[in-house]
């Protein structure tokens, strides 16, 4: 059949798009993009849920919350025990810190009760005129007849002015300061007994807190000796050697290394005198060997202050010990002129 122009089959507003032919090639299938990753089946996360109240049991146990841990720890076991779950791990674990932290304060506990205290100290109730088995510590002092060998005696006894405590390390300072004042009013020597020396017992805080600032002075023999007998009510004359002052005469077995010398008057039988007595400077120990280069200078210096004597004189010197001078502030050399052989029965220092 011809077809006539303007005869087309088409409808009027489509074209050979829209009805593709038959021979036409089909679109192409575009790929599709890759998909998320999936775990395997057998990753999936398939234990038994975590027991919060054994969580709750380990955090309290490592901050050492010992009422809290504990009780967590019971609930957490109950519902283990009884539903199953995760956590018996968190449970121990808690339990185990928290027995830590009781070790620790048990033994910070036993150190602090068992720290010598300046309040842990008895108190020290010996009366005036009480010999004591001393060896330098209260706590082992004990009252013993004044008849047997005893390491010391109570001489005085004083209490501290009234006030706020001072620290034990002031009260210890003021004690001793005081108790050689005292000693040295009543005997004339910080040793009222040769090779004997004044402490004080100072008041613990304890105490002063209760109204008890006593200080008791005791007079000791030095360690390796012993007292025989109670002490002189006075002045005995005894002096150590740093107290004795120009022109004092003395007796004193100098081979025995005394302390000191007892005094005497210079007309008398006497073994030696003071010619001159001055102090070292500086505030640190010298030395041994500079201190008696020091005090030989000193006294050769001081010469011409002996004169000619019936008997002959053996010069010499007593120097400070490195202990004296820390401890007891002791600086003098005392130059001393000697009876060499016979006693001498005068004065031998030309007067000022």
């Amino acid at each position: 059949m011809t077809k006539e122009p303007g005869d087309d089959p088409t409808p009027k507003g489509e074209s050979d798009d829209d009805h593709p032919s038959s021979n036409s090639t089909p679109d192409a299938v575009m790929p599709s993009a890759p998909g998320p990753d999936l775990p395997p089946q057998d990753a999936i996360d398939d234990r038994p849920p975590l027991n919060q109240m054994a969580v709750a049991t380990l955090v309290t146990g490592i901050l050492g919350m010992g009422c809290l841990t504990v009780i967590f720890a019971f609930v957490a076991s109950r519902q283990l025990d009884r539903g199953g779950g995760r956590g018996r791990g968190h449970v121990t674990g808690g339990l185990a810190a928290l027995a830590a932290w009781v070790i620790v304060a048990l033994i910070v506990g036993f150190a602090v009760q068992n720290r010598p205290a300046e309040d842990s100290a008895p108190a020290f109730n010996p009366s005036l005129g009480d010999c004591l088995d001393w060896n330098g510590q209260r706590l082992d002092s004990r009252v013993v007849p004044c008849g047997d060998p005893h390491g010391a005696e109570v001489a005085l006894v004083f209490s501290l002015p009234e006030g706020p405590w001072p620290g034990a390390e002031r009260a210890e300072a003021r004690s001793q300061a005081e108790c050689r004042e005292r000693v040295l009013r009543r005997y004339g020597t910080r040793a009222p007994i040769v090779n004997g020396q004044a402490y004080a017992v100072p008041p613990t805080s304890a105490g002063w807190e209760g109204g008890d600032r006593r200080v008791h002075c005791v007079v000791a023999a030095v360690p390796g000796s012993t007292l025989a007998g109670r002490l002189p009510d006075g002045d005995t004359g005894f002096r150590l050697w740093g107290e004795l002052r120009r022109a004092d005469c003395f007796t004193a077995s100098l081979e025995k290394k005394p302390a000191g010398a007892r005094l005497v008057d210079c007309d008398r039988r006497h073994d030696g005198q003071v010619t001159h007595v001055f102090e070292l400077p500086g505030e640190a120990f010298p030395g041994v060997r500079e201190v008696e280069k020091l005090a030989g200078d000193g006294c050769t210096r001081e010469l011409r202050l002996v004169e000619e004597p019936q008997a002959d004189l053996r010069l010499t010197h007593v120097t400070p010990t490195r202990d004296g001078w820390y401890q007891n502030d002791q600086r003098t050399v005392v130059c001393l002129a000697l009876a060499d052989g016979e006693e001498l029965t005068e004065s031998v220092v030309r007067p000022e």
